[in-house]
């Protein structure tokens, strides 16, 4: 989980990374993630199993020192507000439409408009920023993503189409995912400008952090909540990272669990560079 506040090195932060070059304003970090919420009975006359959601986790550093606390509140099973030392993001939720608003010393510093379709998938996300010339917010950028086939469960295709402050350019990028039995992302393999990057990971068989949560509209442009998706069925043991155009971008990560009575993590270590890290999780 400490990859998820540091830079990482995930396909999405390495492909936008090439669109920044191409003079693009500012960076879209878009995870798109996918949860399954169930509830478990024994009989018709069992209480229903109420499945813990985390209330907040905290990052600690190889010497047991605390470099961050992230906390999460809920509506229900759905993320509406996350705040750590960094900042706060705020979650609102109307149909298929969810607004995510950026503060920083308690201002706004924007705020994105993230649209699906009738599947759950992300169709179109769109940037706001704060212009102090005009007084008012306006369109950064926007993102939007195509859906060019969906042969089956276990792989998609998309193309990305970006226009930042009224000038239209286009990128088109290839996402092909794969999927093990319980619905966690095995792989994730992404094209754009003759480079492939790939993500491979590999899972626990418990109860994932997130796995109460419902992160069906759920997106995080601004990074504090990436790679839910890592958590929402099991948890991450494993992950992998290369990149066809600079062989030596290649990072590994090792994650290990202590679990509590119900098959929940309440520890997650994490070795990542050589550098070990681990996260601490509180559920409510």
């Amino acid at each position: 989980m400490g990859r998820l506040r540091k830079k990482g090195q995930s396909i999405y932060k390495q492909t936008y990374t090439i669109i920044t070059m191409k003079n693009f304003y500012s960076v879209l970090l878009i995870i798109i993630v996918s949860c399954l919420v169930f509830v478990g009975c024994k009989n018709d006359n069992s209480p229903v199993l109420k499945e813990p959601k985390p209330i907040y986790f905290i990052l600690q550093d190889s010497l047991g020192r605390t470099i961050d606390t992230t906390f999460i509140q809920y509506d229900g099973k759905k993320i509406v507000l996350c705040y750590n030392l960094f900042g706060r993001v705020s979650y609102k939720y109307s149909g298929n439409t969810m607004i995510e608003t950026s503060y920083s010393n308690g201002q706004i510093q924007g705020y994105s408009v993230h649209t699906f379709n009738g599947s759950n998938q992300l169709i179109k996300t769109e940037l706001f920023r704060p212009d102090t010339t005009v007084g008012k917010f306006i369109m950064e950028s926007t993102l939007t993503m195509t859906y060019l086939s969906k042969e089956n469960y276990n792989s998609d295709y998309t193309n990305f189409f970006a226009s930042i402050n009224g000038s239209i350019v286009t990128t088109t990028s290839s996402i092909k995912r794969t999927y093990d039995s319980q619905g966690n992302e095995i792989s994730n393999t992404t094209k754009t400008d003759n480079i492939t990057f790939i993500e491979t990971k590999t899972y626990d068989n418990k109860n994932g952090i997130f796995k109460g949560v419902d992160l069906t509209h759920f997106n995080s442009t601004w990074g504090m909540l990436n790679g839910f998706n890592d958590y929402s069925f099991n948890n991450i043991l494993t992950y992998v990272f290369t990149d066809s155009g600079n062989p030596t971008n290649t990072s590994s990560d090792i994650y290990t669990f202590t679990y509590n009575a119900l098959n929940y993590p309440d520890s997650e270590t994490e070795i990542s560079d050589a550098k070990k890290y681990k996260t601490l999780f509180v559920y409510e």
